[in-house]
């Protein structure tokens, strides 16, 4: 816990202008309330009536949390399953705290699960959320940023190449064939707007096999609604090193019971899966090669890569993190086995199948005559 969680006299205050009752005790918070790659801790407060989830920003500006906290509200308000921020006695639904901006919720009757013990129920949730959130969000008005694209991905690329160590030269090869690719490959002029671009386990609150909520929408950002899907299938379809088909089709299957893919998003729907897998590998590689630890997972990669499972598995976070992630790139890249051939001809016939789905096309409004 932080020291701003720990000090009590700070969180009495907080507590009281919420008006949620008197603190009692603190413990450590659920597993999923806190992100940490987003500077964020969390403590569960118990209350003379109930209980509340404090949630602490150390990392992320005002206006950041400010945007979250808003397109929660929205979204809370229309049905979509979220974390609800609680309001204090202003009207606030955040307040700035020593130095960091916290947030209540009330807790949520659920639990977070590893990756390989979600269900094929909960993929087709994930995949009814992503096409629910991007539907509703067309009616938000307020700001939505967030930088992801290949633009991005590329410049984040060539700033970190040359810091690399000498170990990583094939890693480089590959992510400079894999941009090169793919500065030729995407196709830009597809529907774009509001998506959760980060759709992690640690994020997804589940109770049996049900999708209880979506905790905190940090990632949230504006992108081509294929890409967000692509995004998620990376990171909930690949298990033990190898695409999931059936999670693939499960979380298919809930996406296109809301918003069909058009024969276009069908056709780009590899690269953008490579995307989104290039997009993660560049992105861990930095913080493993810049990080506060980079010594140390540095060293971990390179162990676990001359000598796989050296380690018994208990590799650091942000080691297991690359290799995962770039797994799941060479995987793509067919420059290993892990599934990609039956994801391929999924895609490959997808479209075709969906004739035979019974989708009810959306009726023309007739121009009005004046």
């Amino acid at each position: 816990m932080t020291e701003v969680a720990l000090d009590r006299t700070i969180l009495v205050s907080l507590i009281e202008e919420y008006g949620v009752g008197r603190l009692q005790d603190l413990s450590e918070a659920p597993s999923g309330w806190a992100d940490p790659t987003l500077g964020q801790t969390a403590v569960t407060v118990e209350l003379s009536r109930g209980r509340v989830i404090a949630r602490f920003d150390s990392k992320r500006a005002e206006l950041e949390v400010k945007r979250e906290v808003d397109l929660a509200l929205f979204l809370n308000k229309h049905g979509f399953p979220t974390a609800l921020p609680l309001e204090d006695r202003r009207g606030r639904h955040h307040r700035e705290v020593a130095g960091r901006q916290a947030v209540l919720f009330r807790p949520i009757d659920g639990l977070v699960q590893p990756l390989s013990a979600l269900l094929l129920p909960h993929m087709e949730a994930c995949g009814r959320a992503i096409a629910d959130l991007q539907a509703l969000a067309r009616t938000y008005k307020k700001g939505v940023e967030g930088r992801h694209g290949f633009e991005f991905v590329a410049e984040r690329w060539l700033k970190l190449r040359d810091r690399l160590p000498p170990f990583f030269r094939k890693v480089a090869r590959t992510l400079n064939d894999e941009i090169e690719y793919l500065g030729g490959s995407l196709e830009g002029k597809l529907p774009k707007g509001v998506i959760l671009r980060d759709l992690e386990p640690e994020r997804l609150l589940v109770k049996r096999d049900k999708l209880v909520s979506l905790l905190h929408l940090g990632g949230v950002c504006r992108g081509k609604y294929i890409f967000d899907l692509a995004a998620a299938i990376n990171t909930l379809c690949f298990v033990a090193g190898a695409f999931d088909l059936k999670r693939f089709e499960n979380l298919l299957a809930g996406y296109e019971a809301v918003r069909p893919l058009s024969l276009a998003e069908w056709d780009t729907f590899p690269s953008e899966l490579r995307l989104a897998a290039t997009r993660t590998t560049v992105r861990r590689l930095d913080e493993a090669v810049t990080g506060p630890l980079a010594r140390s997972t540095v060293a971990a990669i390179m162990r676990e890569t001359v000598t796989p499972g050296a380690a018994g598995g208990e590799l650091p976070f942000g080691a297991r993190a690359f290799l995962d992630g770039y797994d799941r790139l060479l995987t793509l890249r067919r420059e290993r086995e892990g599934g990609m051939d039956e994801l391929l001809l999924a895609m490959a016939t997808g479209y075709d199948y969906r004739k035979y789905q019974k989708i009810r096309a959306p009726q023309r409004r007739r121009s009005k005559i004046s």
